[in-house]
């Protein structure tokens, strides 16, 4: 069973949005973690352990709180995080792509890896984001690579047709988030291609 790293520190990237990361020698990769309280809701992305004295830093006595994940490939500390919160667990499978979910759009990443999707916060503009795009050094902003997608001519289709919502901000569950002209600096990374 792989060992997750945990978090030794947390950002609050704008009001209701902060961020946690540690790289994981499991996965070779920093694993990113996000926490979103909106419309009196609070909801965990992606996450990874974070260190007990920085949890206190986040909203978790809210009324109704929600783990999930942008990817298939994303339990990683799903289960510790829902007991802990007395949370709702929500798979990728679970969240059908076109509709609407709580208020979140959910767009389908087909062709990356298991289940991948993209979450629209539209009151935002923001996107959340699996593994079909990275931001870490030292490859800055890019795509998942061919050998790790299920079909990679396909994961660009979907990645245009998210670029329809023209966003601003973006977040990964792996590396650093974009916090203005986002879609525009995907649109530029898919020009290539």
């Amino acid at each position: 069973m792989e060992t997750l790293p945990i978090a030794t520190s947390l950002s609050r990237l704008t009001a209701g949005v902060w961020v946690w990361s540690a790289f994981s020698p499991h996965h070779k990769v920093e694993l990113t973690s996000h926490a979103v309280l909106w419309r009196d809701r609070l909801f965990i992305i992606d996450p990874i352990p974070l260190a007990p004295g920085l949890q206190a830093m986040l909203p978790l006595t809210t009324r109704e709180a929600y783990v999930l994940a942008t990817s298939g490939n994303h339990e990683r500390a799903s289960l510790a995080w829902q007991q802990q919160l007395g949370a709702t667990l929500i798979t990728p499978q679970q969240l059908k792509p076109g509709r609407e979910w709580l208020g979140w759009k959910v767009h389908s990443l087909s062709g990356g890896g298991p289940g991948e999707i993209a979450l629209e916060n539209p009151e935002w503009n923001w996107v959340f984001v699996g593994d079909a795009i990275f931001n870490l050094p030292p490859w800055g902003l890019s795509i998942l690579p061919d050998k790790y997608c299920a079909d990679p001519s396909l994961l660009r289709a979907q990645l245009r047709s998210l670029l329809a919502v023209n966003f601003q901000r973006a977040s990964f569950a792996h590396g650093r988030d974009l916090m203005s002209h986002a879609a525009a600096s995907i649109r530029t990374l898919l020009s290539v291609f």
